[in-house]
């Protein structure tokens, strides 16, 4: 197995968050996942409270900030691939790093919430002030139980 650099700089970039939202204002991104066909989209939120003993110490917020820049990094993934790929397929988007961590993420923040459901489906949707643009919507993946 050869290293491959653009995937290295892709894991490290899906870890950091951007700090370029000062230079534009932008489309911020939010996830919804649902259980099943028959159930509405639900917002899933990376929020922590506020707690002032993490003033010092804040891995929480840190890591929501991580959850954040995955999210970011898949939408802008997406956004690349369509630039330069046009006639992309479904496998071009699953053999994304961020498309694996998100997915990852995904199952771990849905595992916290004790559903009895064995699969789910999530859609990334692309919000400003003025419209809502689905960006990528998930076919159904399992939720695999330890």
């Amino acid at each position: 197995m050869h290293f491959r650099f653009s995937i290295f700089l892709s894991l490290i970039r899906s870890l950091f968050p951007r700090w370029d939202f000062f230079d534009q204002i932008a489309f911020s991104f939010v996830v919804y996942y649902k259980v099943s066909t028959d159930t509405e989209w639900k917002k899933l939120a990376f929020t922590q409270s506020h707690k002032s003993s993490r003033l010092v110490f804040n891995q929480a917020v840190n890591d929501t900030l991580m959850q954040s820049s995955v999210v970011e990094q898949f939408a802008r993934d997406i956004q690349e691939l369509e630039n330069n790929t046009p006639n992309f397929s479904k496998s071009d988007i699953e053999d994304l790093t961020t498309y694996q961590l998100l997915c990852s993420l995904l199952e771990v923040k849905l595992k916290q919430k004790n559903l009895n459901n064995t699969e789910f489906q999530f859609k990334i949707t692309a919000h400003n002030t003025s419209e809502q643009i689905d960006i990528f919507t998930s076919d159904k993946l399992p939720l695999v139980t330890v």
